[in-house]
């Protein structure tokens, strides 16, 4: 989980740098943006299922 959200920090960190580094210019670093963030979505949404399965399992350990 830990690496999901180092994944996901990184790429909105090179999504945000690369955009800053444009300087005006958006069709040249259009597609290094996208993939920063399709990455970075990727990573949170791995996140989140971690999340979910920790949350079931202490759930379903609780209750038992």
């Amino acid at each position: 989980m830990i690496v999901c959200i180092l994944i996901w920090g990184v790429a909105i960190v090179v999504a945000g740098a690369v955009l800053f580094f444009a300087h005006g210019t958006a069709l040249p670093v259009l597609p290094v943006v996208v993939v920063a963030l399709m990455v970075g979505g990727a990573a949170d949404m791995a996140s989140a299922a971690f999340r979910q399965t920790m949350l079931q399992a202490a759930r379903s350990w609780s209750s038992s």
